[in-house]
């Protein structure tokens, strides 16, 4: 079967967790026998300045649609999986050309304008279009410089803003009816289409495996115990600023701790560290296995966090808060302790109390490789996407 895979995240720079599964996905396909090829557009794409709002506010883009469409029709393959692209063009280019097209939704996108289910005014999780979406965007925009005080957006009454905001998340499922499967990576996302009336007999939940033949626990070789933090941005959504406050809560106990964050190097502080993001995988695991924990302070319902898993694999306890997804891979007081959303002291507490105990961790270490195992393999993965190609392949024929 020749399957084209569509969207910006498999551009090479793009990074996070979804890009390692896309490549990994990519691999295991073509062990299988099937030929898979990729396209996409740069991400600076001219045409969309001729738009008002800037991506993702919008849902397509009528000359990327066209160009993507010339593309598939062109090269003329069984099968499309669309991924993150900004907006849906990909996807709809697809489907005009009368393709095959499976959305694959690793993250919020198919039910958030902000594709994370996160409330910039109430600074809260919610759970999906709501009269607030339209201030809540603009907040966004602004902190990123998306929009300016002179912008349609900021001349708009919020509530026709937000009907706007509604309408667009209304036209994306209209859309997506069109695909022949929604690929989930968590139970949390189909939950969440379900509450919008999705069809859901189209969405399959796929976990995404972690490669266990390239997965090696070694021991820690600092001498440092390290607290990892993984965030390639500044923003609330991901915690950061809990991040720092544990660091700041804990240093004074545990003056030999490290608190490492790795994805970015503009933000610093007295009580952590920072280093760039990791593009090579080898490194990137290097990382995991020289630290003692993952912390992830993500404050948003984040969908199944691919570091996680990764963390969980080379038998690291994970310390979250309970939101989104996390529950699904994090077992509490088993593979990882889940805080209380927002709570930061107990996070911190639940940070400080793996810290004074090495037995512990050690055995959810082992009980969080063997989840993954067992949960999150490679050959589950492979397996479940085999079958929904083949169920495609007969509906096809």
């Amino acid at each position: 079967m020749n399957i084209l895979f569509t969207g910006i995240i498999n551009e090479p720079s793009w990074p996070g967790g979804e890009p390692r599964v896309a490549k990994l996905l990519a691999s295991i396909l073509s062990q299988r026998g099937h030929s898979v090829s990729i396209a996409f557009l740069p991400r600076d794409r001219p045409f969309w300045k001729i738009y008002p709002w800037s991506p993702p506010h919008v849902i397509v883009d009528s000359v990327a649609v066209k160009i993507y469409r010339h593309y598939i029709e062109k090269i003329s393959p069984d099968v499309v999986m669309s991924w993150y692209d900004y907006d849906i063009s990909a996807f709809w280019g697809s489907i005009l050309s009368k393709t095959p097209t499976i959305a694959q939704a690793q993250t919020l996108w198919p039910v958030c304008p902000k594709a994370d289910l996160f409330n910039m005014i109430l600074e809260s999780p919610c759970e999906g279009p709501n009269w607030i979406c339209g201030p809540c965007v603009v907040k966004q925009g602004r902190s990123t410089g998306e929009f300016t005080a002179t912008s349609p957006s900021a001349l708009m009454p919020s509530k026709l803003f937000s009907a706007m905001q509604i309408n667009k998340i209304n036209n994306l499922k209209s859309k997506l009816n069109h695909a022949i499967a929604i690929v989930s990576d968590s139970l949390l996302l189909k939950n969440v289409m379900g509450t919008l009336n999705y069809d859901l007999g189209k969405v399959h939940v796929i976990y995404n495996g972690v490669d266990l033949k390239t997965v090696k626990p070694l021991p820690a070789k600092s001498e440092k115990k390290t607290v990892l933090f993984l965030s390639n941005n500044i923003s609330k959504q991901k915690g950061f600023h809990h991040f720092v406050q544990l660091s700041k809560n804990l240093t004074p106990d545990f003056p030999n701790v490290r608190f490492l964050w790795v994805g970015q190097q503009t933000f610093h502080g007295d009580t952590f560290e920072t280093m760039d993001y990791i593009w090579d995988a080898q490194e990137l695991q290097g990382i995991f296995q020289s630290s003692y924990l993952l912390l992830l302070p993500s404050l948003w319902p984040e969908p199944m966090s691919y570091s996680v898993l990764q963390a969980m694999a080379l038998e690291k306890p994970v310390v979250a808060y309970d939101v989104g997804a996390n529950k699904e891979a994090i077992v509490h007081n088993k593979t990882g302790l889940l805080a209380e959303w927002g709570n930061v002291d107990q996070l911190t507490s639940h940070v400080r109390s793996l810290l004074l105990d090495e037995k512990l961790v050690k055995q959810m270490g082992r009980n969080a490789k063997k989840r993954v195992e067992e949960n999150f393999n490679l050959k589950q993965m492979s397996n479940n996407y085999i079958g929904l190609l083949d169920e495609i392949g007969s509906i096809k024929n």
